[in-house]
């Protein structure tokens, strides 16, 4: 094996007619059989897998191993619970969930009033999750998994939730530059989006980690295997660390990023979902 290929996803499970898409999301990641690592966002229990959630049923289908986490109650008596979670063909060393730091729990409007709220009573829980696999080579990859809050009024707490993010991967030591998938819901202008690449710092602190589709797009459009999307379309990211940041870590460079699962397809030809997949392929060979 000379290279390894992941694919982040949100499934949006909760919307979009699932009953009848979810033949056609399972037909587009059987078709991703050369993917290696899949790191997906919105996996649910649902009434209709038996109150199985739809990362186990994936496992089963395409012979994965799977890891999830939970992070909120989606309110819906179909979905008992969402969260983000992983399926992988490599060996799976460690698993671990960090809940994190939201700001509507001390402030719970964050700081507007309630009339300015669709609901003053939600809230977004969300929680990251770190899975460690075995390479070819034996040497352990962390691999993030996030999905932060998507309404507008929730800026502040994407801001707090993202700087803890960064203090956890800080905080392990990686042989190999980690990456950062998920469902950020941010463009590249956001604070967000400026943090993690480097370009500004947030509450005191600064990071840097490489936008991976950047690297191979014409500056205005994505790669992607159907139609261009404009850049500043998509909220799904892989980011990999930068590997000046790191001591004694080896390198693992990228070989391609783009978009994926973004085409019509299954018995009723829809859309997987309402995002476009993520994938980035890594080349081994450096990293022995």
């Amino acid at each position: 094996m000379s290279s390894i290929t992941v694919c982040s996803l949100n499934m949006w499970v909760c919307e979009g007619d699932f009953d009848k898409r979810w033949p056609c999301l399972l037909a587009a990641m059987k078709a991703e059989s050369h993917v290696d690592l899949f790191v997906l966002q919105e996996n649910a229990r649902y009434s209709g897998f038996d109150s199985q959630s739809t990362i186990e049923m994936l496992a089963v289908e395409l012979g994965m191993e799977a890891r999830f986490g939970w992070h909120w109650n989606s309110g819906d008596k179909s979905w008992n619970s969402m969260g983000n979670g992983y399926l992988s063909r490599l060996p799976i060393l460690g698993f671990e969930e960090r809940s994190l730091q939201d700001s509507t729990e001390r402030h719970p409007t964050g700081g507007l009033e309630a009339g300015d709220l669709q609901d003053p009573e939600s809230v977004e829980l969300h929680s990251q999750l770190r899975l460690e696999v075995e390479l070819p080579n034996g040497q352990p990859w962390n691999i993030y998994n996030c999905h932060l809050p998507h309404r507008s009024i929730d800026a502040m707490n994407r801001e707090t939730q993202v700087v803890e993010m960064t203090q956890w991967a800080a905080e392990i030591e990686h042989e190999v530059p980690p990456i950062w998938c998920g469902d950020f819901n941010t463009s590249p202008s956001s604070s967000v989006y400026r943090f993690v690449t480097g370009e500004q710092s947030l509450h005191g602190r600064s990071t840097c980690w490489t936008d991976l589709k950047t690297e191979f797009s014409d500056g205005e459009h994505l790669p992607t295997i159907g139609n261009t999307i404009p850049r500043d379309a998509c909220v799904d990211y892989i980011f990999q660390r930068q590997h000046s940041g790191m001591d004694n870590a080896i390198s693992m460079p990228c070989r391609s990023c783009g978009l994926a699962l973004n085409e019509p397809c299954g018995p009723h030809q829809m859309l997987p979902s309402d995002h476009c997949a993520v994938r980035a392929t890594f080349d081994l060979e450096a990293a022995r």
